[in-house]
C-alpha cells in the first residue's frame, strides 16, 4: 500500500471521512477499524468499480486520462479525491506531477479505458504466446505506421476499430499475407501489426495506434456539462397535486391488493411464477390495468408486503402492520425498500439483456445494479426542471451522469421513470422537490414533508342513496379497515369509494358483529344520518344473514359422519377449537396464537393428520385455508422505527445508517490520530 495513499486517509478529518463512507457505503458496512484496514477496502476491485459507477462523463474521463496519458493530466478534483480515487503524489512518487491515481483504480477501470486497447508491448507479449513460430512475421512495423499512408481497403477496416479496439477474425493466428491491400486487407494490417492477434479468434488494435486515429484525443466532443432540461414546460401547481394524488392512490391500491391476496392468494404455475391467467385475475378483481398490477406486485415484494405459502407456493399476504399506518409513514416504508431493493417492479413486461420476458415475483424482476440505476434517475431529475423531459433528453442525461451505467440504464431508464411517478416524485411528468429531498436527506424528510402537505386523515364518509360511499380526503388507518370490512372499495382517482351490499354487510357480521354493534360502526363511519337507502340494505342483510354462511378455518374435515365424529372427539386435537358446522363437516381452527409465518410444520395440520389417521382411514388432503390477517389500531413512529416488522428482502447494496457512518469516521480518524503521536513521540 502505497505511504501517500495511507497518510492521504490519515489526514482527513472526521467529516471528509464522514463524507468517504457516505459516498461509498460499502465501506461503512464493513466498518473498519483502522486507516490500514480502510486502505485494504477503499482498493478492493469490487469496491471501486461501485465508486467508478457513481462517476459522470467529465470525472470519468478524468481518470482515463491518467491512465492513458499519465498523471500529469490529472488536476485536483474535489469529488475524486473525496472517494478516494485520487490522492496527492509522495515524495518522488510521479515526478511533478502533483496527483496521482489511487492503488486499483486503473484496473478497476477495465482493460480498454476510453475505448482504447492496451499498449502494443504488452500485446506482442501476448502474441508471441499465442502464435506459432512459424506465423509470426518480422516485417511488421508496430505502431510507428504511419496512418495516412495506410491504403484505402485497410484505412476502411481500421475505421471499424474507433469505437472499440477488439475485433472478432477467423484463424487470428495464421500467417498473413502482407502485399495484397486490397485483396487482404485483414493480413495487410496483421502483417504490420497495425492488429496484433490475441487469441485465435480476437485481434486487437494498440493504444498507441488507437489514440494517433483520435488525434490523441478519444473524449474530443464529450459534453463538459449535462444537456439543458427539454420537454413539456409543466405547471407547478398541476405537477404538485399529481404528485400528491398519487401518494395515497399507491397505499390505497396496495392494501387493496393485500386484501385480495388474504382472499384469494396469487396461484403459481408448477413450472414457478406467476401465470399469466392468475394476473389477469388479480388486475379485475382490483379493476386496474394489467400494468398497474403488475407494478404493485412488484412493490409489495420488495416492502415485505407478500409472500409464499410454504407449502403450495402461492403469494399471500405477510402479518406486516401495513393497513395500520397513516399514509405517509406507510409510503415511507415502501419508499426507504425501493431505494435499496435489487428488483425494478415497472420492468415487468419488458426484456433482459439475455432476451427473456421479465415476469413478476421472480427473479427476472432483479438487477443486480439497480440501486445505483435508482439513483442515477433521481440525480437526473434534479437536472430536469419545470419539464416533463422527453425520451431523447432521458437517454443523453443519463449517459452523461453515469457512463459506466449507460447500458441498463438506456434498459431500464423507463421503468425507473415509471416508478418515481407511482410513488409520487414526479408529477405530470415533472420532478418536484422531493427527489431533493430523497437524495439529500434520505426517505425521513419526504415522510416529514408529506405530513405537512398530505391533507389531514379523515374519519367519516359521505353515503350516497345509490349505496356508494366517498371519503373527502384520505381515511385514518381504523376508517379505512371498517370500511373495507362493511363495503367494496371501488373506482380510481384521489378520492377513496366503496358500495355497501349485502354480501359486504354478511362480511361484517360474519366476522362477530351484530345488529347493534354493526348500525354503531356505520353510523361512526358516515357523515351525517344514516340514508334511508342504507338503513333498508342494513335490515336485508340481517334478516338474510345465515341463510349461506361462509366461515374462517384454518382446517376443514368432511366426510362420512362417524368418521368426522371420531376426529373431533380425538385427544389430538385438544388445544385446538372445533367446530361441527354440519354432520359431514368439521372446522378446526387455532384457539389462540397461530404459528409464525414461515414455520416449517404447521402444528394445527399435523394434529387434524393424526386424529384422521386414528380413524384407520388414509385421509385426502387437497386444499387449505389461507390466514386472513385481522385490521389492528393505527400504529405511531416513523418509517425507521417500524420497518423491523416487514420481512424486506435482502438487498445487495443495504442503506448504511448515517448514526453508524458518523461513528466509524469519527473512530477513524481518533485511531489516525493517536497513530501520528505514536510516529512523533
Amino acid at each position: 500500500m502505497p505511504s501517500a495513499f495511507l497518510a492521504d486517509l490519515g489526514a482527513r478529518t472526521p467529516q471528509q471521512l464522514e463524507r468517504l463512507l457516505t459516498a461509498r457505503p460499502d465501506l461503512a458496512a464493513a466498518t473498519p477499524t483502522s486507516i490500514g484496514e480502510l486502505a485494504e477496502l477503499a482498493t478492493a476491485r469490487v469496491s471501486l468499480q461501485h465508486a467508478i459507477q457513481s462517476l459522470n462523463r467529465v470525472q470519468l474521463d478524468s481518470l482515463e486520462r491518467a491512465v492513458l496519458l499519465g498523471p500529469q493530466s490529472l488536476r485536483d478534483d474535489d469529488a475524486l479525491r473525496a472517494l478516494a480515487l485520487i490522492h496527492p503524489a509522495g515524495p518522488g512518487e510521479s515526478g511533478a506531477h502533483p496527483w496521482v491515481l489511487s492503488p486499483g483504480v486503473a484496473e478497476a477501470l477495465g482493460r480498454y479505458p476510453a475505448g482504447m486497447g492496451r499498449p502494443a508491448a504488452v500485446l506482442r507479449a501476448l502474441k508471441s504466446a499465442v502464435v506459432p513460430a512459424d506465423s509470426r512475421t518480422s516485417e511488421g512495423s508496430g505502431p510507428a505506421i504511419d496512418l495516412d499512408a495506410i491504403p484505402p481497403r485497410p484505412a476502411e477496416v481500421l475505421a471499424d476499430f474507433r469505437r472499440h479496439p477488439l475485433g472478432s477474425i477467423r484463424d487470428a493466428r495464421r500467417k498473413p499475407v502482407p502485399d495484397q491491400p486490397e485483396a487482404r486487407p485483414i493480413d495487410w494490417l496483421l502483417a504490420r501489426e497495425v492488429l496484433i492477434a490475441v487469441d485465435s479468434r480476437h485481434v486487437e488494435l494498440p493504444r498507441e495506434l488507437g489514440l494517433a486515429l483520435h488525434h490523441g484525443d478519444p473524449w474530443a466532443g464529450t459534453e463538459s456539462h449535462p444537456p439543458a432540461p427539454a420537454g413539456r414546460p409543466v405547471s407547478p401547481r398541476v405537477r404538485d397535486n399529481a404528485a400528491m394524488a398519487a401518494v395515497p392512490e399507491l397505499i390505497r391500491d396496495l392494501s387493496g391488493l393485500r386484501s385480495e391476496l388474504g382472499q384469494r392468494p396469487l396461484e403459481v404455475l408448477r413450472a414457478g411464477g406467476v401465470g399469466v391467467r392468475e394476473r389477469r385475475r388479480l388486475a379485475a378483481a382490483l379493476d386496474l390495468g394489467q400494468d398497474r398490477a403488475d407494478r404493485l406486485l412488484g412493490y409489495a415484494q420488495l416492502g415485505g408486503l407478500v409472500e409464499q405459502d410454504d407449502r403450495s407456493g402461492a403469494w399471500r399476504p405477510t402479518t406486516a402492520p401495513w393497513e395500520a399506518l397513516e399514509v405517509p409513514t406507510a409510503h415511507g416504508i415502501l419508499l426507504t425498500a425501493w431505494l435499496t431493493a435489487d428488483s425494478i417492479p415497472a420492468s415487468v413486461g419488458g426484456h433482459r439483456a439475455d432476451g427473456s420476458v421479465i415476469t413478476p415475483l421472480t427473479d427476472r424482476t432483479s438487477v443486480p445494479d439497480a440501486a445505483p440505476l435508482r439513483r442515477a434517475v433521481l440525480t437526473a431529475l434534479l437536472h430536469s426542471g419545470d419539464v416533463a423531459p422527453d425520451p431523447a433528453w432521458w437517454d443523453r442525461t443519463l449517459a452523461w451522469l453515469r457512463p459506466r451505467l449507460a447500458g441498463a440504464l438506456a434498459r431500464y431508464g423507463a421503468a425507473l421513470v415509471q416508478e418515481c411517478a407511482d410513488l409520487g416524485l414526479t408529477g405530470a411528468g415533472a420532478a418536484t422537490d422531493l427527489v431533493r429531498l430523497l437524495l439529500d436527506d434520505g426517505p425521513a424528510a419526504v415522510t416529514a414533508a408529506l405530513r405537512d402537505r398530505l391533507p389531514a386523515a379523515v374519519e367519516t364518509v359521505v353515503v350516497q342513496s345509490d349505496y356508494t360511499a366517498v371519503a373527502h380526503g384520505t381515511l385514518s388507518p381504523q376508517a379505512a379497515a371498517d370500511l373495507r370490512l362493511v363495503a367494496e372499495p371501488e373506482g380510481r382517482g384521489a378520492a377513496a369509494t366503496y358500495r355497501f351490499g349485502v354480501a359486504s354487510l354478511h362480511r361484517a357480521l360474519d366476522a362477530g358483529h351484530d345488529a347493534a354493534s354493526l348500525r354503531s360502526l356505520l353510523e361512526a363511519r358516515t357523515d351525517g344520518e344514516l340514508p334511508g337507502a342504507l338503513e333498508h340494505l342494513l335490515d336485508e342483510a340481517l334478516r338474510t344473514h345465515g341463510n349461506l354462511r361462509v366461515l374462517d378455518a384454518e382446517q376443514v374435515v368432511t366426510g362420512r359422519a362417524d368418521l368426522v365424529e371420531a376426529i373431533a372427539g380425538s385427544a389430538a386435537l385438544r388445544g385446538f377449537e372445533v367446530l361441527r358446522a354440519a354432520p359431514e363437516v368439521l372446522i378446526v381452527r387455532h384457539r389462540d396464537a397461530k404459528p409464525a409465518p414461515g414455520a416449517r410444520k404447521d402444528p394445527l395440520r399435523s394434529a387434524v393428520l393424526r386424529a384422521a389417521q386414528q380413524t384407520g382411514v388414509a385421509p385426502s388432503t387437497d386444499v387449505t385455508t389461507h390466514e386472513m390477517h385481522e385490521p389492528i389500531g393505527e400504529l405511531g413512529g416513523g418509517p425507521q422505527e417500524l420497518i423491523g416488522l416487514f420481512p424486506l428482502p435482502r438487498s445487495s447494496r443495504p442503506e448504511v445508517d448515517a448514526e453508524h457512518i458518523r461513528t466509524v469516521a469519527s473512530r477513524l480518524a481518533e485511531t489516525a490520530r493517536t497513530d501520528l503521536e505514536a510516529s512523533h513521540g
